[in-house]
């Protein structure tokens, strides 16, 4: 698995999705607040992996990365981890297609 992706130019572009209606998420300074082990959760929860999957490849119990996810929802201003998923995907996206085209 590589969490390269991660790795990727911030620009500062507020990302906004329909489930949270007109408020305007900075993921780029979402993810900068996030500790390296938080960011390797966030990209897991993305792909849609379980707590138990998540804390299996990362060598984590579930109770660890129950609170990761808490942090990650709180942060987001998600109420569960689905919204969570889909806006850290949909920025993940965004920010590969940048990094393909330019």
């Amino acid at each position: 698995m590589s969490l390269s992706v991660l790795n990727i130019a911030t620009d500062e572009k507020p990302v906004s999705n329909s489930f949270l209606g007109s408020q305007a998420i900075n993921v780029d300074t979402f993810l900068t607040d996030l500790t390296k082990q938080q960011m390797k959760v966030a990209l897991l929860l993305s792909q849609g992996h379980s707590n138990k999957v998540i804390g299996y490849e990362l060598r984590k119990s579930q109770a660890t990365i129950k609170a990761h996810i808490s942090v990650i929802l709180r942060q987001l201003g998600c109420t569960n981890r689905t919204q969570a998923a889909l806006l850290i995907f949909q920025w993940l996206s965004m920010k590969s297609g940048q990094t393909t085209t330019g």
